[in-house]
């Protein structure tokens, strides 16, 4: 139902030995799975993992709708805190 379990997927990514960045390909803000809206406390968990492993750059393009405030701020907060750099298309 277009919702994306994007702190799952950042936990997993971690677990993987020798990781040295990751791509986040997004086209949409961290949701409440129940409600189908910005969580902005789902997002802050996702800021707070990724201040742990600040040491892995985290590329985050922006598919469609980029333009959206919360999912461009989001995109762009994982980017500065990991050193990696924001794309949309």
């Amino acid at each position: 139902d277009g919702w994306t379990n994007t702190l799952g997927a950042h936990r997993k990514a971690y677990t993987y030995e020798g990781l040295d960045s990751i791509i986040l390909f997004s086209d949409g803000a961290p949701t409440n799975p129940n409600l189908g809206t910005f969580d902005a406390e789902v997002a802050r968990s996702i800021y707070t993992l990724c201040s742990e492993h600040a040491d892995i750059p985290i590329n985050t393009v922006g598919l469609g709708n980029y333009f959206d405030p919360d999912l461009a701020t989001f995109l762009r907060t994982v980017a500065r805190l990991t050193g990696g750099t924001f794309r949309g298309r």
